[in-house]
C-alpha cells in the first residue's frame, strides 16, 4: 500500500480515536498481555492482506514483537493463530461448534472475547487505511506487564455463546459500561471483557454516524449518497442489520 497522493483531509476525532485505539492495543489487557495482543493483531493483519490479494505487493510487514508471544502460548498457539484467521477473514462462517471446541482445547471464555475484540480493532482501521490508500499503519510497541483477569462478577450465560453481562447486573467498576443507546447485543457480546466494550463504543462514536435525523449535517456527502454507500458496504460486509 502506498500513502495517498491526493491527501485527503482527515477528521481530527478520527485521527484521534485510532490514536487510543493503538495505546490500548500494544497495552496488557484483560486475559492477554501487550505482546499477545500486538502478536494477534499483526496475525489478522497478515491474514487480511493475503485475504485481499495484498501479500505480494506488501511483505508480512516487520513488528517490533517477535514471534515469542506464540511461545507463550504453549499448546493453544496454533489453536489461537486458527481462530485469529478465521475472525479476520471468515467470520460469517464461525458457529457455536466452533467456539465450543477451542473451549474444550484450553481456551478460555474471556480469552476468546479479548480475540474478537483485539482483531476488531485491527479489522476497523485497517480498512480505513485501505480505503483512503494510505499505507497501514505500524503497529505499536508492546508494553510489558500482566493482564488483570478481572471476570465481571455479573457474567451469565444466555442469548449469545459467550457469557454476557446485562446493564442491571454491572459491577461497580462498569456502571458506565453502557450509553443510553448503546447495549445492544452487538455492544454486550463483548461485556465478558469489559475493555473491549469501551474500544468498540469509542471506535464507533467517531466512525460511524450516530444521529440519523442529521445524517448529512456538516459533511461533504449528501444524504443519499452516504446512504448509497452505507448499503454497499454492509451488503459487501454481510451485515444484516
Amino acid at each position: 500500500m502506498t500513502s495517498n497522493p491526493i491527501e485527503l483531509p482527515i477528521r481530527k476525532d478520527l485521527l484521534e480515536a485510532i490514536d487510543r485505539a493503538w495505546i490500548r492495543l500494544g497495552r496488557p489487557g484483560t486475559w492477554l498481555t501487550g505482546e499477545e495482543r500486538v502478536g494477534i493483531a499483526d496475525e489478522a493483519r497478515a491474514a487480511k492482506m493475503r485475504d485481499l490479494g495484498f501479500w505480494k505487493e506488501a511483505a508480512h510487514p516487520p513488528i517490533s514483537v517477535a514471534d515469542s508471544w506464540l511461545e507463550k502460548l504453549g499448546g493453544l498457539a496454533d489453536l489461537v493463530v486458527g481462530l485469529v484467521h478465521r475472525i479476520a477473514t471468515e467470520a460469517s462462517r464461525l458457529t457455536e461448534e466452533d467456539y465450543r471446541s477451542a473451549l474444550d482445547r484450553g481456551l478460555t471464555d474471556g480469552q476468546y472475547v479479548e480475540i474478537v475484540g483485539t482483531v476488531a480493532t485491527i479489522a476497523g482501521i485497517d480498512s480505513f487505511h485501505r480505503a483512503l490508500g494510505l499505507s497501514l499503519r505500524e503497529l505499536p510497541n508492546p508494553i510489558a506487564g500482566e493482564p488483570s483477569r478481572r471476570r465481571p462478577t455479573g457474567a451469565q450465560s444466555g442469548g449469545a455463546w459467550v457469557p454476557m453481562v446485562e446493564r442491571s447486573d454491572l459491577d461497580p467498576e462498569d456502571a458506565g459500561l453502557y450509553t443510553k443507546d448503546r447495549d445492544g447485543y452487538v455492544i454486550r457480546a463483548l461485556s465478558l471483557v469489559p475493555d473491549e466494550v469501551r474500544s468498540l463504543i469509542d471506535q464507533s462514536q467517531n466512525f460511524y454516524v450516530r444521529d440519523l435525523s442529521n445524517l448529512a449535517e456538516g459533511r461533504s456527502l449528501s444524504r443519499p449518497q452516504i446512504e448509497m454507500i452505507a448499503s454497499r458496504v454492509s451488503a459487501l460486509n454481510e451485515c444484516f442489520y
